[in-house]
């Protein structure tokens, strides 16, 4: 885990974790409080009804025993830890994939809070080129995508597991109304649950990644037909076509590079591949995602 502290007239410590995130520990300087605090009190004045004065005419430490004073800094913190944060970001030279988990260690006597920010994932691909393999049965394209996986690094933030549990989760939980009504026929926890979805989430993230890192360093693309076929494939009525392409056409773009990338792999392990790809490779009409 490397550390690294650095001013930006405030002081931020920055650790890397082992899970592909970065931990920004920020502590805003006086000036940075004070100038959030002002920009509360304007916008708070002019809209807070206080007795006795005018709206936006009430002085500032009024304002704060009217509202609260742990309220008003809490209001404050709010202006300023997004503002902190993106130059934290910048002058650190984090890339984040997602948005940041903010946290509040202190207000009081000084701002402190914790960013934890996930970052891209890391693929280091294995030698898939150098794969053979006899095919045997009728499951040869998932043995081959398993093996360049298995042969492959892979490194993600742990929010793309939670995300990804979660859309398992609501493929386990159809035709039972509620979270509830599933756990309950099921007779588990939700950690039980959960925990036993976590190596199927983790596999199709890492498959993913994988395949998505195979296509980008073959230069695989997709052309604009290649897509139009596979929504007339998908949606035979030409009206419904219309509203579909506006919809779907992002999936379905994804959908045609992963049966290009899984065909190319396929192709290698059979021997019939020892160059890079010149795109030309052509697919089949399965349906793959």
């Amino acid at each position: 885990m490397r550390r690294r502290c650095y001013n930006l007239g405030v002081r931020v410590e920055q650790r890397e974790t082992e899970d592909r995130q970065v931990v920004l520990d920020i502590e805003a300087s006086e000036e940075e409080v004070e100038d959030g605090l002002k920009e509360v009190y304007l916008r708070l004045a002019s809209k807070t009804r206080v007795p006795g004065f005018r709206k936006g005419k009430v002085p500032r430490p009024i304002l704060e025993r009217h509202i609260g004073k742990e309220s008003f800094l809490e209001k404050g913190a709010e202006i300023i830890l997004p503002r902190l944060y993106s130059r934290a970001i910048e002058e650190g030279g984090i890339e984040p994939s997602a948005q940041p988990k903010l946290e509040v260690l202190s207000i009081e006597p000084q701002l402190k809070f914790r960013a934890t920010v996930p970052l891209k994932p890391e693929v280091v691909l294995g030698d898939y080129r150098g794969i053979r393999m006899e095919q045997t049965e009728d499951k040869f394209e998932d043995q081959v995508v398993g093996k360049v996986v298995e042969i492959s690094r892979v490194e993600f933030p742990p929010f793309l597991r939670e995300e990804e549990i979660s859309r398992l989760l609501g493929r386990e939980m159809e035709g039972f109304g509620t979270f509830q009504n599933y756990l309950s026929f099921v007779a588990k926890s939700e950690e039980e649950v959960i925990e036993e979805l976590r190596p199927e989430a983790e596999g199709r993230i890492k498959r993913t990644l994988v395949l998505g890192k195979v296509a980008e360093e073959e230069n695989l693309k997709v052309e604009e037909e290649e897509v139009e076929a596979e929504l007339e494939k998908k949606v035979e009525d030409p009206q419904e076509r219309e509203k579909a392409r506006r919809l779907l056409w992002n999936w379905l773009e994804r959908v045609v590079l992963t049966r290009k990338t899984i065909d190319l792999l396929v192709e290698i392990a059979k021997g019939g591949r020892d160059d890079k790809s010149d795109n030309s490779h052509c697919d089949r009409g399965d349906e793959r995602e």
